[in-house]
């Protein structure tokens, strides 16, 4: 009997050996039907050569033959399970992983979780296995079990660094970009592989982005274009990088450098790539750019060589680019239009959420009151929760002349609305208010004016209702309360100075593009006159 070595390949099988080799050649050159054909002849040689059975399962993995892998695990004698030894763990998690892909593709996560967890059970050092797996807990909100299942294998390998690579992949995926480039730290130079390499510099360059983000939005402009700066020349060369600091730039306002951004890009890489045109259309969409982007879309609907993810990523800015322009028509005046231009898109995609609220908007606009309702009908059975067709389909019930109907949809929202939902009840209190329930806005209304007491539309609600109940001190109250409020949300200093004296300022003097002060100079007339009758109300 040959003797076996501690890696299961057997002393006094020369041939298999060789044999198992050129297999790898063969692998290596493409050629399957050969290398399986060279491994098979080695294990007629040698049934536990450890080369030829892991070369083999290899091959198979490869090539995503996942059958042809199971089949030949459940074929394996004690003998070669001994030989192949961890390698076969490996396999076995990658089955159950691949099993889980395709689960998570049909979007059944629970089960993909299930069997990904199995996976980390059987081979509990691949890090892959974790990530995806942790990734899947962040998707069910539950971030920290994510780090806590990469953390645990670190805890007992805690410099290994594909370990710790895919540990800063994850944090980086819930946007702890600081907490990722500490991990990326702890990888010994000697371990860092190009792809290591480059994740850290692209999280630079996001930290850098942050931070430009929030110090434009303190107004401390002159930092955060030095940031953007630092940004750009970090990632010089990689046209990833070179085009996401580009759209930074455009955010910031610079529309000129952003531009010469993408031109250098499309110099230093001519021509220029799929992902570039499909970049620089974002871009154009995003400046309002309508003509430039209706001109490069056609460019990159031509490009014969687009990947099915390229191709989506062209559908979302074609049907998004029509979503505006149906907008622009509608606002124009010329609803018809804004059907033809959103038709095609419709016929492609009946149950789009985002195309059926344009082509009821067009009706809404026409005053096609019945298609309208059908549209918001049809949007609110894909989602009860979307609040523009609720309030259109009230609105469509209402004009058509079913008043009672509409009311019944009000209630029901009512009755279903999440608690704590300043945005809903306000827009229950104006709907309520537009029906003339007035006692039903109250009781939405009074529990606000506690919670929000310097609400302006709160206020302005308040005022409305006690307006109907004809209590004049309370109308006055409430609508100065009212305008102060709206004046301390244009400009906090002097707000209450502004609207303690609203009664005795010139109504000329008062901003009457705000509500609550167009009212103020109404009030201020009745008072003098006694007419209370056909105030504007908001």
């Amino acid at each position: 009997m040959p003797k076996q070595t501690s890696c299961g390949a057997a002393i006094g099988f020369p041939g298999a050996q060789r044999i198992a080799a050129l297999a790898r050649i063969h692998a290596d050159r493409g050629q399957v039907r050969k290398a399986e054909s060279s491994y098979r002849q080695a294990l007629s040689v040698d049934p536990v050569n450890s080369s030829a059975l892991n070369g083999l399962l290899s091959l198979y993995r490869q090539q995503g033959m996942t059958e042809n892998i199971q089949q030949t695990i459940a074929q394996l004698s004690p003998a070669q399970r001994s030989a192949l030894g961890a390698s076969l763990n490996r396999m076995e998690a990658f089955l159950l992983q691949d099993q889980a892909d395709r689960l998570i593709a049909n979007g059944q996560h629970d089960e993909a979780i299930a069997l990904l967890e199995q996976a980390v059970r059987v081979d509990a050092d691949d890090p892959w296995l974790r990530f995806d797996l942790a990734k899947q807990y962040a998707r069910r909100s539950n971030p920290a079990k994510g780090q806590a299942l990469l953390d645990d294998l670190l805890a007992r390998h805690p410099d290994d660094a594909d370990a710790l690579y895919a540990l800063a992949l994850y944090q980086s995926s819930q946007d702890d970009i600081s907490t990722a480039l500490k991990t990326l730290s702890r990888i010994e130079a000697s371990q860092r592989s190009q792809k290591i390499a480059q994740l850290q510099k692209h999280l630079q360059v996001r930290n850098l982005v942050q931070d430009a983000r929030l110090l434009a939005k303190s107004g401390r402009q002159n930092e955060a274009r030095q940031r953007l700066s630092d940004a750009e020349t970090l990632g010089s060369g990689d046209e990833d990088l070179t085009l996401a600091v580009a759209f930074e730039w455009a955010e910031l306002g610079d529309i000129q450098h952003s531009r010469a951004l993408f031109d250098k890009a499309r110099t230093a890489h001519a021509p220029p790539s799929i992902t570039w045109h499909l970049r620089y259309a974002e871009l154009l969409a995003m400046i309002g750019a309508d003509l430039e982007l209706r001109d490069e879309l056609e460019v990159i609907a031509g490009i014969n060589s687009l990947s099915p993810t390229d191709a989506a990523a062209l559908a979302e800015l074609q049907e998004s680019a029509a979503l505006r322009l149906a907008d622009k028509q509608i606002l124009a005046g010329n609803a018809s239009l804004a059907h033809q231009t959103l038709a095609p898109f419709l016929k492609n995609k009946p149950d789009q959420e985002r195309l059926l609220l344009a082509d009821a908007r067009a009706y809404r606009a026409e005053r096609q009151w019945l298609p309208a309702q059908a549209g918001y009908t049809r949007i609110l059975q894909l989602d009860p929760s979307d609040r523009e067709a609720r309030s259109g389909l009230i609105e469509a019930l209402v004009a058509s002349g079913n008043r009672a109907v509409a009311l019944q949809q009000v209630n029901e929202w009512d009755v279903n609305r999440a608690t704590n939902d300043l945005p809903t009840d306000l827009h229950l209190i104006g709907l309520y208010l537009s029906l003339e329930e007035y006692g039903r806005a109250r009781q939405l209304n009074d529990p606000l004016l506690i919670s929000h007491p310097d609400h302006p539309r709160v206020l302005n609600y308040a005022w409305l209702i006690a307006q109907h109940a004809g209590r004049l001190d309370e109308e006055i109250d409430y609508l100065k309360k009212s305008f102060a409020a709206e004046q301390a949300e244009r400009n906090p200093s002097g707000a209450l100075r502004d609207a303690a004296g609203a009664l005795q300022a010139p109504t000329a003097s008062l901003p009457i593009r705000i509500s609550a002060s167009a009212n103020l100079a109404i009030l201020k007339k009745s008072i003098v006159t006694g007419k209370r009758k056909n105030w504007p109300r908001s």
